[in-house]
């Protein structure tokens, strides 16, 4: 079996949904995988260089995995392939489409447009991969297509993580990582953000990603990409993925969500990053985090005054803050790779292959690398 898998987004969504699967396969032998890279950065919306370079690709494959394209350059590639007859799959790990009911003061324009290219792009599509049952059950429902779920993964192989080292200064970090479009979900814990900080003088609030417009204070601190091609636009900075696992130095991580579809949709990746840093988490008291146990791999919190109350704890208490970010990291290095379940994603992508009508035979291999083509 030849993948084509097709990266949209070269941040961390592109990352875990498609190179860590990718690279899996190819470790593992279980196919013969394609990437072309992240398609805006290489062809910089270059139209017919895409569709030269995907046309080529396509020829080879047996089945393309496309990672949330929301671009009409992209068009091209699902009707060569529904021309060609080979499957396609969305690779969909957001509600985006509910992105619009809720961030509407940070994303709600850009959304709304996107959204309708993508409607145009996804019906011509197959099925869906997901992360959540909740995200499957959504995308089928709304297309009419068969929608898989395929929870998120690590790779314990990628040692940049290995590297990050906590610092010992005396101070206790609480830490955030996330874009400008979850500055609602921060906002839900603002008073216990400011209760922690008059309460513990040695405690230091660590955002990464984006400036969120909280009140001034000296502990709170923001730390956003240096470089101009990491900005996005209506959503902040995003890091370079070799170099955010560098500033999650954090002792404690907190996972903040607002109460809305968008949020229930969500999957638990935030969790497995600081689990894989064993830095013990407080989360927000939602289904979305269901692999949390309290006082076990996590604590849960709900209201602002469970959330201080909750960060406290782990204030006070730094052998506890061992023990929970110790547990956590057990949990996923026991459950939690993708080398244990990538045969589960083969199955995926072959039972698509035969609800299409079969496996197509490709004339020759085609390789996409840095931006060119390699036959």
């Amino acid at each position: 079996m030849k993948i084509f898998f097709l990266e949209q987004v070269d941040t961390a969504s592109g990352y875990y949904r498609i190179v860590i699967p990718n690279d899996e396969i190819i470790r593992q032998r279980l196919a013969t995988p394609m990437t072309l890279g992240a398609i805006r950065k290489i062809n910089n919306f270059n139209t017919e260089r895409i569709k030269k370079m995907s046309g080529m690709c396509l020829q080879a494959a047996d089945i393309i995995v496309a990672q949330m394209p929301g671009k009409l350059e992209t068009e091209p590639i699902f009707n060569f392939a529904n021309f060609a007859n080979i499957p396609v799959l969305i690779e969909v790990d957001d509600l985006v489409d509910k992105a619009t009911d809720w961030i509407t003061d940070v994303t709600n324009n850009r959304s709304g447009r996107i959204w309708l290219e993508r409607v145009r792009i996804w019906s011509k599509a197959d099925g869906f991969i997901t992360t959540t049952k909740y995200l499957a059950d959504h995308y089928s429902a709304k297309f009419d297509k068969p929608a898989y779920i395929f929870p998120n993964q690590l790779d314990f192989s990628d040692y940049r993580w290995d590297a990050v080292k906590k610092l010992d200064n005396g101070k206790v970090v609480i830490g955030y990582m996330g874009s400008l479009s979850h500055f609602p979900d921060v906002k839900t814990i603002e008073p216990a953000i400011y209760e922690i900080l008059d309460k513990y003088p040695n405690v230091e609030f660590h955002f990464i990603g984006s400036r969120y417009t909280l009140k001034e204070h000296e502990r709170i601190k923001f730390f956003t990409a240096k470089k101009e091609h990491r900005k996005i636009e209506g959503q902040g900075e995003f890091w370079d993925l070799d170099d955010y696992p560098k500033l999650m130095n954090f002792d404690i991580g907190i996972i903040p969500l607002a109460d809305e579809p968008f949020n229930l949709a969500k999957s638990d990746l935030k969790f497995l990053e600081y689990a894989r840093l064993r830095i013990p988490s407080v989360v927000q008291k939602i289904p979305t985090y269901r692999c949390v146990q309290d006082g076990i791999n996590g604590l849960l919190a709900g209201s602002n005054k469970e959330w201080a109350r909750q960060l406290s704890k782990l204030i006070e208490n730094k052998n506890k803050r061992v023990e929970i970010g110790n547990n956590a990291y057990n949990y996923l290095k026991d459950k939690r790779q993708i080398k244990d379940h990538i045969g589960s994603y083969i199955d995926i992508l072959e039972k698509t292959i035969l609800l299409k009508g079969g496996k197509r035979k490709p004339s020759k291999l085609t390789i996409i690398k840095d931006g060119r083509v390699y036959a």
